[in-house]
């Protein structure tokens, strides 16, 4: 991000204090404006009344992650939450995804990995879980999520309740 802000960089030293005043700040107004997109609450409160076990894994470091989820007030807690530090392997490596499924005690053909980023759906693929875009995610006008391969794009959160059967 702050190669793009600030063009190349090609002093390392430079870019690393910037990196460093760039996660303080981040870090200190981590919550300010973040709330769960709209359906997200209502699809945790259905697949908690349905047992239906839930996680998080993100490429976000755990110091960010944690404080982030914790004040999003989230009407279930997840099963489990692995960051991107708390992995061998970012995604779009497996290697968190079957993390995140050894924690939770399941199986790939158990599971679906809804994601809004091609590195997510890369990632699930190669875990063998069943594959979800979040067309409601981040999503940048030159993405193209339905070159991604995903086993389904998903409108609205409440979508994947039809993938649940």
């Amino acid at each position: 991000m702050l190669e793009l802000s600030w063009g190349p960089l090609v002093d390392p030293a430079l870019l690393a204090g910037l990196r460093g005043e760039f996660i303080q700040f981040y870090r200190a107004h981590l919550a300010d404006d973040s709330r769960l997109m709209a359906g997200i609450p209502e699809l945790l409160e259905i697949l908690t009344q349905h047992h239906q076990t839930w996680g998080i894994v993100t490429n976000k470091p755990a110091f960010l992650t944690h404080p982030l989820i914790d004040s999003l007030a989230l009407p279930s807690e997840p099963s489990v939450i692995i960051s991107g530090d708390t992995s061998s392997h970012p995604k779009p490596h497996p290697a968190p995804l079957l993390e995140a499924l050894s924690q939770s005690h399941r199986e790939p053909h158990e599971a679906a990995f809804i994601g809004d980023a091609e590195s997510d759906i890369m990632a699930g693929r190669a875990a063998g879980i069943v594959t979800l875009v979040a067309l409601w995610g981040y999503l940048a006008p030159t993405d193209h999520p339905e070159s991604w391969l995903a086993d389904g794009l998903l409108a609205k959160p409440s979508d994947l309740l039809a993938w649940l059967g």
